[in-house]
């Protein structure tokens, strides 16, 4: 389970790091991996810590900063796509969350403070696994915004589901 844990936490140094000490406490990997799906990033805290020993402390320290606090779109925006396992692509973000008048302007300063990253080839933007968990926790999406991603998710499902020569066909995914 140990290599399971170790992509869970997206490698992250901080995050590993912490675990591990976890960990010497004498919890075993598959029990570390149980309870950082249960708990998140509260796993990790290490009491009394600073943003470089506490998970959480250091990212909500890029949370909290001017930066992201000053602008309310950035932090819908951030709680969209945490809500998102898999992220979203950068084609169809205006359209996922039409509520933000400039995705763009909102998603700058979360690229900024890393709270998202770009993906390799820039299609597509995404929230490490430790981030996301703390944001599901402290900062989860509101019902608005979630019903912003439901009703782009079934109007595509609509629009590319059914053969448009026949309407009426529903094509087979294999």
């Amino acid at each position: 389970q140990l290599p399971a844990l170790l992509l869970e936490l997206a490698y992250l140094p901080l995050a590993v790091t912490l675990m591990a000490k976890v960990g010497a406490l004498g919890q075993s990997p598959t029990a570390l991996l149980k309870r950082w799906r249960a708990h998140g990033v509260q796993v990790t805290d290490q009491r009394r810590g600073d943003r470089l020993t506490s998970l959480e402390r250091s990212i909500s320290f890029s949370f909290e900063s001017n930066t992201v606090s000053d602008s309310p779109d950035s932090l819908r925006l951030l709680s969209v796509i945490a809500y998102l396992a898999d992220g979203v692509r950068g084609a169809t973000l205006s359209d996922l969350v039409p509520s933000i008048a400039d995705v763009h302007d909102a998603l700058a300063p979360l690229l900024c403070t890393s709270l998202v990253y770009q993906s390799a080839n820039r299609d597509s933007y995404h929230i490490l696994p430790p981030v996301r968990s703390y944001i599901r926790q402290r900062h989860p999406i509101t019902m608005d915004m979630a019903n912003d991603v439901l009703q782009f998710y079934c109007r595509y499902v609509l629009e590319h589901w059914f053969d448009r020569a026949n309407p009426d066909t529903v094509l087979h995914v294999t």
